[in-house]
């Protein structure tokens, strides 16, 4: 079974990329899990770089503190985690979990081998969990699934920035409105998720697509992928992943129903241009100057 987790900034392509391996018939994919993430209880600090609540100095402090609200977010992570298993047919899984969703370590140790035996029921050879935010927990994935694969999705800073602004105005109920309320904190994100993509260039089990390639000529980065997936290539996913895309989005995610549509458009310069005020743009530039994204790089498997 191959293990492949795909992470990058929110709002790279990263369902894009992630509806195509979905369609492929040797392939599970499902929603969004964020189970790393939401078993962090400093995950917020950790994503924006802020803190990292887990030093030895604070934790020495509030040792007390810390203990409790690790017992929390192991128990939310495993209620997320249940919720995904429900809405996708796969509830009888549930009782396959460790007794206590509060013992950290025997619920990260059964995330693979649950996703394991949903991929082998289904009669798949691989799966790939797509949660964009495990970009900031790639030491603890690869600490827990040494066999594991990475695919990152990269995509220019400016248009990411105008994405997740834009997701944040047009779903003012949603969590994209809380988490970036402005367009700094959404550029500060997507520094840190190339930081974290770039520390990982090179190495074998880590492919990096750029969702500009992508759109530009899927087949050209699809058949290196899908053999980076241990899998045939299947030209027929292209046509196909908007058929799989109710396999991977939810109804809450509303901003995710693009994916239907066949075509696929790269627009995200004219939302740049549309959302801000050229004082903001530059402001934006600025704030993003000499970084860019990689180019696709998928290591060959054999």
């Amino acid at each position: 079974m191959q293990r492949v987790f795909m992470v990058g900034c929110p709002r790279s392509g990263t369902s894009l990329a992630q509806s195509f391996l979905a369609a492929h018939p040797r392939v599970l994919s499902l929603p969004e899990t964020h189970f790393y993430r939401f078993l962090s209880f400093n995950s917020i600090w950790r994503e924006f770089g802020v803190i990292d609540i887990s030093g030895k100095t604070l934790r020495r402090s509030l040792k007390g503190w810390a203990a409790w609200a690790r017992g929390q977010a192991n128990a939310y992570a495993r209620t997320k985690l249940e919720a995904v298993l429900t809405e996708t047919g796969a509830e009888h899984e549930i009782q396959n979990l460790p007794a206590s969703p509060t013992q950290r370590d025997a619920n990260i140790d059964a995330f693979p081998r649950l996703l394991d035996r949903l991929a082998q029921q289904r009669g798949r050879t691989a799966w790939v969990e797509k949660s964009p935010d495990h970009i900031n927990y790639l030491d603890l994935i690869e600490r827990h699934v040494p066999d594991a694969r990475f695919i990152h999705v990269v995509r220019r800073g400016p248009d990411v920035v105008a994405s997740m602004i834009d997701a944040a105005q047009r779903y003012p109920d949603s969590s994209w409105a809380t988490t970036y309320p402005n367009p700094m904190r959404a550029a500060r994100r997507w520094r840190l998720a190339i930081r974290a993509t770039r520390s990982r260039l090179g190495q074998p089990a880590h492919a990096v697509i750029n969702y500009h390639e992508l759109v530009a000529d899927p087949d050209a980065t699809l058949e290196p992928l899908c053999n980076f997936v241990g899998v045939d290539y299947d030209p027929d996913i292209i046509t196909a992943r908007t058929q799989a895309v109710g396999e991977i989005a939810t109804d809450a995610e509303p901003w995710k129903q693009g994916l239907r549509s066949q075509a696929i458009q790269d627009r995200g310069a004219e939302k740049f241009q549309a959302i801000f005020t050229p004082a903001q743009q530059r402001r934006i530039q600025q704030a993003l100057a000499g970084i860019e994204p990689p180019a696709t790089r998928i290591p060959t498997t054999t």
